[in-house]
């Protein structure tokens, strides 16, 4: 059998969203889709593999336990799909006066 000389290696692994896709169109249910990556970072090399997209339909009375982004905690708050919602289309709306008036 080959020496193929291993090396030991030390890492961190961590699953996140690559990309969020939003639909809202004309006619049927607002959805949100994740699309989700697991990245394996070993020195100076990382390496991504692909998972499944996890999604949703948008319901107004839907509640998202807020999570801490710098640990994944629970803060004990809490948003509604429907405040999500005005929320993006508050940015949207804030982008698109900024372009239109640039």
């Amino acid at each position: 059998m080959p020496d193929y000389q291993h090396t030991p290696v030390t890492g961190l692994e961590y699953t996140r969203a690559y990309a969020i896709e939003i639909n809202n169109r004309y006619g049927g249910a607002p959805s949100i889709t994740f699309h989700l990556e697991v990245l394996t970072v070993l020195g100076d090399r990382t390496l991504s593999r692909g998972l499944p997209a996890v999604s949703c339909v948008f319901n107004p009375e839907g509640v998202i336990p807020l999570l801490n982004p710098a640990d994944g905690e629970p803060t004990g708050e809490s948003v509604t799909h429907d405040a999500l919602y005005q929320i993006l289309f508050s940015l949207c709306e804030h982008l698109r006066a900024s372009y239109v008036s640039s």
